[in-house]
């Protein structure tokens, strides 16, 4: 039996979700049939055991053309899947992933944690070392902080620039060499690196597979992805074509990229068994958590790298809503809920 607290902190931690899922609702150009939004509402109070989580419902509906059962709502996922497991949160800190997984697979030069830099290599670096290695390949570098989301915490250095004081006082994080990405996605966006988001999951048996899968694109004026303004199209987990219908960031409908003009429709990602056999591969040597994310980027001869992977909130809704459900065999629905 929940305590009166635990019951406040639950509505309080539901109406923040679906104050956002309300509003992308109330601007896609779509209606939510009465049918639907019955269906909705009993499979969340029903199966779920909340109303509350109908509004995600609401939207999964829309964007697919109709109710599926299976679905699992961007607040349930938070409030039973997430919070629910004991590993989350190591993603954050930038200077684990090489760590976990190995240098081959991210584009990983050195990290600064507590004012201390350090190879991707392992090797402690005082300043001139760092400088050496960060600025060998290129005279252009990207340092992530900790803990940064959505796009926010990243920054460009140049060699002309570069100060280490100034990047003690940013705090922890890592530096990545600069990725020029693969000629395919040049006509839609050029300016900032396109990504790829896989999600992953593991069963219990340990078999790691793709669940959901989208292109990332930046805005003309982006010089990275950012939640705020990249525009999502989905592409086929098993093929690796992207759909022709891309997503703005209030969820409306496009076939084109609004800066550049270029068709969605056709896109092939390369190399992508590749790319799904590398996601895979590294979610096999982290079993502890069950649903993992991961921005992987294509570089010209077609290699993929792993810009980032996420343990926490990683991002689930997009690909429920545009080609789940995606975790029904997982039983989610009833194995994380135990009030």
């Amino acid at each position: 039996m929940m305590s009166l607290k635990q019951r406040l902190r639950r509505a309080k931690y539901n109406r923040s979700f679906n104050v956002n899922a309300r509003s992308i609702l109330n601007g896609i150009q779509a209606n939510l049939s009465k049918q639907d939004r019955a269906l909705c509402d009993a499979y969340a109070i029903d199966v779920l055991g909340s109303r509350a989580y109908a509004p995600w419902l609401y939207i999964y509906s829309v964007t697919a053309g109709g109710f599926r059962e299976g679905w699992i709502p961007d607040n349930y996922y938070g409030q039973y899947v997430v919070l629910r497991t004991s590993y989350k949160g190591l993603a954050s800190k930038r200077a684990l992933g090489a760590r976990f997984f190995g240098n081959d697979h991210f584009p990983d030069l050195a990290y600064c944690v507590d004012g201390t830099f350090v190879a991707a290599s392992g090797e402690v670096l005082h300043a001139d070392a760092l400088m050496k290695l960060l600025f060998d390949r290129s005279d252009k570098v990207i340092f992530k902080s900790d803990n940064s989301l959505q796009g926010l915490g990243i920054r460009f250095f140049t060699k002309a620039k570069f100060d280490v004081d100034t990047l003690k006082i940013i705090g922890n994080g890592v530096f990545q060499h600069v990725i020029r990405q693969h000629d395919i996605f040049d006509p839609l966006s050029s300016n900032s690196l396109t990504t790829l988001r896989f999600t992953t999951a593991i069963n219990d048996q340990g078999v790691a597979s793709v669940r959901g899968s989208f292109l990332r694109f930046g805005r003309a004026e982006d010089t990275h992805i950012k939640s705020a303004t990249m525009i999502k199209v989905p592409f086929d987990r098993e093929t690796g074509c992207a759909s022709d219908l891309g997503y703005l960031p209030d969820w409306n409908r496009i076939t084109r990229h609004p800066d550049t003009g270029g068709l969605f429709a056709g896109i092939q990602i390369p190399n992508f068994d590749a790319c799904v056999a590398l996601v895979t591969q590294l979610h096999r040597r982290f079993p502890f958590i069950q649903c993992l994310g991961w921005d992987v980027a294509i570089d010209q001869d077609g290699h993929p790298h792993v810009l980032e992977w996420n343990n926490g909130h990683n991002e689930i809704k997009f690909g429920e809503a545009t080609q789940g459900p995606c975790f029904r065999d997982l039983d989610w629905a009833d194995r994380w809920r135990t009030s």
